[in-house]
């Protein structure tokens, strides 16, 4: 999983010859083996995201958090060579992958926060901690399929890889918003009820903070040279692992009665893709009349900055319901995505909190609907919000610190 995400999130089995896969997983038994005993320091924390290719997300978030408000916690971040960790308080030191130095804190570390795996500290995957609590932040709120829920891989000896050497699975804590989320984490990592934190994740707390807000959207404004009257309609589509590419506006620029309706309500789009989409196209930004294309645009700032969502299975529509703003869905490959990519947990009569649309005419009329009305689901997304994010609050960072702290006093 280097390079994309593949179906379940499991690739480590599939991407390594016969001789590689024997060679890790003896070299993870060995490693496992052998820290058992490791004694570790409850004051020393671990972070890294994203394979160590980025800094921009849940761990990011939580550990700034730690620095202003827990400075007696030494706080490592770990990250490939060349990585942007200037967003990272400055109380916390970076150290690069793999080198002697960064698997020496590991050893030592007595927490480990990853908010993809604990490959996200060593590209190696065997990296076992000894005593340390591993923490898995997850690097968004499941709707689609995540981990191991669509891996057709079974039996004992899958376990016991998983064990050893998963980077995944089998962690102490996972944050779930939403006891709806239970099962989600139970089939795609093996979670127990034990190891669930009940909270938010940590990138929301400053969706509660009006001055982000403010700023936000000042600084989006600026970025694409529009008024501050300028209604924003953010666009943040997944990923899909079949196909390369998914809907863009790009292919909208020149549609008249869109480019009408957006005049007419001295409205923008603001296209933000994926992390894994932008990786395989490298686009820079772009700007089509009406449509600006970010490549890199912070995805909390852009929500915070939007008066409307648009998006197909990603979790971001879950975050953006603690704002109360108009959120609208173009599930154009429904059927396909549910059945044939990557998959669903929940249909989307059970998750939709707004208008959902199937195709360009129909995606079309709901941008006007919205501007023209942003409380016509005011009711439903209220009820949506508290089915899927109900224990989310401006307090996630201090919740999950605490229960961090109950784990390590166990």
């Amino acid at each position: 999983m280097e390079k994309r995400e593949q179906k379940g999130g499991h690739t480590g089995m599939s991407q390594t010859n016969k001789a590689e896969k024997i060679w890790n997983l003896l070299s993870a038994i060995a490693v496992k083996m052998s820290s058992r005993g490791n004694r570790t320091n409850k004051n020393i924390w671990v972070f890294g995201e994203w394979f160590g290719r980025k800094c921009n997300d849940n761990c990011m978030y939580f550990a700034n958090y730690l620095a202003e408000v827990h400075p007696e916690i030494k706080l490592i971040w770990i990250a490939n060579k060349g990585v942007d960790t200037s967003r990272l308080n400055n109380k916390i030191k970076v150290c690069e992958m793999n080198t002697a130095e960064a698997k020496h804190i590991i050893s030592e570390a007595g927490v480990v926060v990853v908010g993809q795996g604990l490959r996200d500290l060593s590209s190696k995957g065997n990296n076992f901690f000894g005593n340390a609590v591993t923490v898995n932040l997850w690097h968004g709120i499941p709707w689609k399929k995540i981990g191991h829920s669509g891996s057709n891989m079974r039996g004992w000896a899958f376990l016991i890889y998983c064990y050893l050497y998963d980077y995944a699975f089998n962690c102490d804590c996972y944050v779930i918003p939403s006891d709806v989320f239970r099962p989600c984490y139970q089939s795609a990592f093996g979670a127990k009820n034990r190891n669930f934190i009940l909270a938010g994740h940590p990138r929301n707390t400053v969706l509660y903070d009006k001055r982000f807000h403010i700023k936000s959207r000042s600084g989006l404004t600026g970025k694409i040279n529009m008024d501050s009257d300028t209604k924003i309609i953010a666009y943040m589509p997944t990923f899909r692992d079949t196909r390369e590419n998914t809907f863009s506006f790009s292919s909208l620029a020149d549609n008249r009665r869109l480019t009408k309706i957006l005049e007419k309500y001295n409205a923008v789009i603001v296209e933000k893709a994926h992390f894994v989409n932008q990786e395989r196209h490298s686009k820079a930004t772009e700007v089509l009349g009406r449509v600006f294309i970010l490549k890199d645009w912070d995805a909390q700032s852009l929500l915070a900055a939007a008066d409307i969502l648009i998006t197909d299975y990603s979790g971001a529509s879950f975050d953006y319901l603690l704002l109360d703003r108009p959120v609208q869905y173009y599930l154009y490959d429904y059927q396909f995505y549910r059945d044939n990519d990557r998959g669903l947990y929940f249909s989307k009569e059970e998750v939709a909190a707004g208008d959902v649309a199937v195709n360009e005419e129909m995606l079309i009329s709901d941008i006007e609907k919205n501007l023209k009305d942003p409380c016509r689901h005011q009711d439903l997304r209220g009820q949506m919000r508290r089915k899927y994010m109900c224990y989310d609050s401006a307090e996630n960072n201090e919740i999950i610190y605490k229960q961090i702290q109950e784990k390590l006093s166990q």
